[in-house]
């Protein structure tokens, strides 16, 4: 459900297990229909379903753009974490470091 709390240029869309919508359905048919004509940012989980998105199959029409897709610093961060464990290579460690500080100003930013 779009949430008008962001603001008019942000929608958030939260989808329980059991919500009656055409969009519970964990496909690429139903996560093209929620973002049919949609052309901004979307940040999504790995998951396969969200490819369909990214490669365009949800454009209205031809003039659309392709939705552009943004990671998740905690999907980033476990590459590095695994590089890190593996590897003991430094830069990875210091990857950590850095997203470790992004993770605990987005925390203190909570508060504002």
């Amino acid at each position: 459900m779009p949430t008008d709390r962001m603001g008019p240029r942000y929608r958030a869309f939260s989808l329980r297990k059991g919500q009656r919508s055409t969009y519970c359905k964990h496909t690429s048919d139903a996560v093209c229909a929620m973002f049919k004509g949609f052309s901004g940012y979307i940040q999504a989980d790995a998951h396969c379903i969200y490819d369909a998105l990214f490669r365009g199959e949800a454009r209205d029409g031809e003039g659309d753009k392709v939705p552009e897709e943004v990671a998740c610093w905690s999907h980033a961060r476990r590459k590095y974490w695994d590089a890190a464990v593996t590897t003991k290579d430094a830069d990875a460690r210091e990857a950590l470091l850095r997203i470790h500080m992004l993770f605990k100003l987005e925390e203190d930013w909570t508060e504002l």
